[in-house]
């Protein structure tokens, strides 16, 4: 089983979109030891996403529309 590949990200409601997908860079899928067989490196494709989300204080979507990090609520991965 492949570990994540979008994270699902909760907004505080507005007018825009309420639930929306942003797609977890394969180069970080390449690194993640979530995969199961995988070999062990020390990285997880979800934390290092999130984590950069909250770096940059912004995102973009799969739509390409960009977001503001402070309108997060919370963050699951799939």
């Amino acid at each position: 089983m492949p570990g994540p590949s979008t994270l699902t990200i909760n907004l505080i409601p507005n007018a825009v979109a309420n639930v929306i997908s942003v797609s977890i860079s394969p180069a970080l899928q390449s690194l993640d030891s979530s995969t199961p067989g995988g070999q062990q490196t020390g990285f997880s494709s979800v934390d290092l996403s999130v984590r950069n989300i909250f770096k940059a204080k912004t995102f973009v979507d799969t739509q390409g529309r960009w977001w503001n990090a402070s309108q997060i609520l919370y963050i699951t991965a799939s």
